[in-house]
């Protein structure tokens, strides 16, 4: 990616890029980079060579450079395309670009093809990757900053934790919470207030709600997942996986092992801290009911006609009663 930015601050990109890739924020921010200061031409993936030729070899319009866009199109299924490149990108105007996209259908390089070797020689392959950690946390503090708030490493993981690492998700919470915040410092509290949670940060801030008996913190983190539009059967599945470790946790605890948990449950050391503190609250009997009523939840889910947000919502009372 070092050698794409590198490329379009020179003003110097290459004829051909394929850009695939898990961070579609990402990806789509650089081509609305190659976009700036062409004339831009969007062909189908149905299109054929000839309708790809004639994009490609006819001038923009003045001295305007072109950039020919095709989203979804698998090169590795149409091996006339593939073959044509050679020939195509020579005529190609100079600072014109021919930009495959691979959105909806995933990048599968096919090596055993010929077509393979013509494809690595002639185009630039670049990979949105997801990014680590401490570059999505230097990001979300430049994102706040330009917002006018400010943002510690800590409430940044925990933003990352909470919402997922996907950057189109984060730019939305961002500006959510900073709209909301009062104070000049954006807090966690700010990010539970407005921010909704994957499938799995809530089912641990609701396991959380229930340990502490926070009914109304329960109820509004439930509702924030109804929002989700998942099947009533994964958030159940989820809530039970936190359930177990929850269970895990107070067994460690109990047999004097509390520091190995972490490992043991494969969570984060600042979440196995989190859930230490969490099951002091109540026996390890409770916590192996908890789990017994929500594997009787699934059952119900799966074999009854019953409906789904009722089933959870029976499941929520019986665990925080």
């Amino acid at each position: 990616m070092q050698t794409l930015k590198k490329a379009l601050a020179d003003n110097s990109p290459e004829k051909c890029y394929i850009f695939h890739g898990e961070e579609s924020y990402l990806r789509d921010h650089y081509v609305s980079l190659l976009r700036k200061g062409r004339e831009v031409r969007r062909l189908d993936a149905s299109c054929g060579l000839d309708e790809l030729y004639s994009a490609c070899v006819s001038f923009g319009f003045g001295d305007e450079s072109i950039l020919v866009e095709l989203r979804d199109f698998d090169l590795f299924k149409s091996d006339e395309t593939a073959e044509a490149l050679p020939d195509l990108l020579p005529d190609f105007p100079d600072g014109s670009v021919l930009l495959f996209v691979y959105d909806a259908i995933e990048y599968k390089p096919d090596k055993r093809k010929k077509t393979y070797k013509t494809i690595e020689k002639l185009a630039s392959i670049v990979e949105f990757k997801r990014q680590s950690d401490n570059d999505l946390i230097n990001w979300i503090s430049r994102r706040f900053a330009a917002l006018g708030k400010s943002v510690s490493r800590e409430t940044a993981k925990f933003l990352i934790d909470y919402c997922g690492f996907k950057m189109s998700t984060l730019a939305n919470e961002i500006a959510k919470a900073a709209a909301f915040a009062k104070a000049p410092e954006v807090t966690p509290g700010d990010i539970r207030a407005v921010g909704i949670p994957t499938v799995e940060a809530g089912a641990f801030e609701l396991a959380d709600c229930i340990t502490r008996g926070d009914k109304p913190g329960a109820a509004i983190v439930l509702a924030k997942l109804l929002e989700l539009n998942e099947e009533a059967i994964m958030l159940v599945g989820a809530l039970s996986w936190q359930m177990r470790k929850l269970y895990i946790a107070k067994l460690c605890q109990t047999r004097n092992a509390a520091s190995k948990f972490a490992s043991i449950a494969g969570v984060s050391p600042g979440q196995g801290s989190r859930m230490a503190r969490s099951v002091s609250r109540s026996p390890l009997s409770w916590y192996a009911k908890a789990v017994r009523s929500c594997a009787a939840c699934d059952r119900r889910l799966k074999s009854s006609a019953s409906d789904d947000r009722e089933v959870l919502t029976d499941l929520l009372l019986e665990l925080v009663a």
